[in-house]
């Protein structure tokens, strides 16, 4: 988090852990009432990559799984970057401001990625840099933002940069943007919309984006998923007809040729302890796993709003975390239509 945002949050009753915005009040309250009203919260558990270079487009388009022509200064996308193998490295949004592209991902997996970005540049025309802590990143969400965030279109990822801010419309049960800004302007527009707008933690925004069904892959699954199981075929992440990337073949060989076994889904939990990416999904009285949590965030009401991988063969069962047995995952419809995915996709 750069240091003079991190003064100003903390001259707001902010509490700061590890340099993520933890909470204004109480944490619960805060992710109870998040869906619900409009908020702000600091993004800077997000990373930022700026990709630059006469050769920037053409680099991203062999990288990336979804169609880098398609991205413009209006139009941002949802993509994913992935092993040979065809297992999802990173999922992430790209965007563009002037000539240069931006890759806004979670830090915790953000060395890794330009590290393996980084070995194919070669000699390119083509510079590649961490600019997260350049930067100021919000996240707005609330209905009565719009008129204050004036973004015209109702398209998600639609975008556009005005005055050295970014602003990015992504999916949400009430419209949400992304606002990315020097300190200076961050303050000026904080402070504009403290009159209206609730002030909450970060894991407000996290807990939306599973509500909202939108993955993000952490360390702890890195390459454990191709990307049709985590549904970026139908939250518009994949081009089935851009060309070659890392794991095309599999990605295009499950689309028409496969059948998808395993797709994501929304669910809940009542538990006390935490689950985390990776944990494990299994049958009752059974060790064996069917499925493996993707994102998982306190929901404010005793339990955990989950996304998770799971075998469609296995969504009418009975599912436990591994080594907690004693409460059932409760699957819940996702915001967006699954349609046709038992068949060949």
């Amino acid at each position: 988090m750069h240091s003079q945002w991190q003064q100003f949050l903390e001259t707001q009753s902010a509490t700061i852990e590890n340099g993520v915005l933890a909470c204004f009040t109480e944490p619960k309250q805060e992710l109870q009432g998040c869906d619900q009203q409009a908020i702000m919260t600091d993004l800077s558990f997000y990373g930022i990559i700026k990709i630059s270079g006469d050769d920037a487009q053409t680099f991203l388009q062999g990288q990336f799984s979804n169609d880098v022509k398609l991205v413009t200064p209006e139009l941002a996308q949802i993509s994913s970057y992935n092993s040979p193998k065809g297992r999802a490295f990173a999922t992430f949004i790209l965007f563009q401001t002037g000539e240069d592209y931006f890759v806004q991902l979670p830090r915790e997996i953000l060395e890794p990625t330009l590290k393996r970005l980084s070995m194919f540049v070669m000699r390119s025309a083509v510079k590649l840099e961490d600019i997260s802590d350049q930067l100021v990143c919000l996240g707005l969400s609330g209905d009565s933002v719009e008129a204050i965030i004036d973004l015209p279109s109702k398209e998600a990822y639609t975008c556009k940069t005005d005055h050295g801010k970014t602003i990015i419309r992504v999916p949400g049960q009430q419209s949400r943007f992304i606002v990315l800004t020097d300190v200076k302007s961050a303050i000026t527009l904080w402070n504009d919309l403290n009159v209206s707008v609730k002030p909450v933690g970060s894991a407000c925004w996290q807990r939306l984006n599973i509500l909202a069904g939108i993955p993000e892959v952490l360390s702890n699954t890195r390459e454990s998923f191709v990307p049709q199981m985590l549904n970026l075929q139908i939250v518009g992440g994949i081009s089935f007809t851009k060309g070659c990337y890392p794991g095309q073949e599999v990605v295009a060989r499950m689309h028409y040729l496969g059948k998808l076994k395993k797709r994501m889904y929304l669910a809940s939990l009542q538990q006390d302890s935490a689950p985390q990416a990776g944990d494990k999904i299994i049958l009752k009285d059974s060790e064996q796993s069917v499925g493996e949590v993707v994102n998982a965030i306190q929901n404010g009401q005793k339990g955990y709003d989950l996304l998770l991988v799971l075998q469609i063969a296995n969504e009418e069962d009975k599912l436990f975390l591994q080594g907690k047995a004693e409460q059932a995952l409760q699957l819940k419809s996702l915001p967006y239509k699954i349609e046709q995915l038992t068949k060949n996709n």
